[in-house]
């Protein structure tokens, strides 16, 4: 009998928990959408149509399992078309797994072909994997931004002359953003950090601002 009722203290805790994660996720998707009305923008909460967009090839949406974009809202910033979602994937084993969720914004460039390539802050786990000859593009004449940030591209040449000095020190100015671009599209976000909807406005403004390094140069 007590097993029993052990039993059904767990079923009733993990049906809590879910009822919980579903309530919150029903007042953030209608928080965001109200949000993006108000910021003038389209929102739909189902992201599935985006799994096979062209950006969906950079790092970030490789990684992990049970992949899932929702929280969509697009429009135009300054005649710039964006996407902003909500993203998040799991990794690790069923049993002990981890997952991640962030708000990632992305940025069609404006009348750029620019090369892939991967932008994200260095972790000591990364200095770590370079001695076994994984990839860094280090600049000599910045080691700030090479201590600060690990960038990786499949043509280093052109990766080098994209991130031109002044974009390098526009980067060593900011931290936690993490980017990846490659074609027409550029994608920003910071690693396992969801806005809030009241953040909205803000994080389309500071991600922009990146964008316009780019494709402003």
């Amino acid at each position: 009998m007590e097993v029993v009722i052990a039993i059904l203290g767990i079923v009733v805790v993990v049906v809590l928990a879910v009822w919980l994660r579903m309530m919150i996720d029903r007042r953030r998707d209608a928080a965001i959408a109200l949000a993006a009305e108000e910021l003038g923008l389209t929102y739909r909460k189902d992201g599935r149509d985006l799994q096979t967009h062209p950006f969906t090839r950079f790092g970030l949406f490789q990684q992990g399992r049970r992949r899932r974009l929702r929280n969509v809202i697009q429009g135009h910033v300054d005649e710039v078309e964006m996407i902003v979602f909500d993203y998040r994937f799991f990794t690790g084993s069923h049993r002990n797994h981890s997952l991640w969720r962030q708000t990632v914004a992305a940025f069609r460039l404006p009348d750029m072909d620019v090369p892939e390539f991967g932008l994200q802050p260095e972790k000591w786990v990364h200095k770590l994997t370079e001695l076994f000859g994984y990839q860094d593009i280090d600049f000599v004449d910045s080691p700030h931004f090479s201590d600060q940030y690990l960038l990786r591209g499949s043509d280093e040449e052109a990766v080098r002359d994209l991130f031109s000095v002044d974009l390098r020190q526009f980067m060593e100015s900011i931290n936690g953003f993490s980017l990846a671009g490659g074609e027409h599209w550029l994608v920003i976000y910071q690693c396992d950090r969801r806005v809030g909807p009241m953040e909205l406005k803000v994080f389309i403004e500071e991600t922009f601002k990146i964008g316009v390094k780019f494709w402003g140069r």
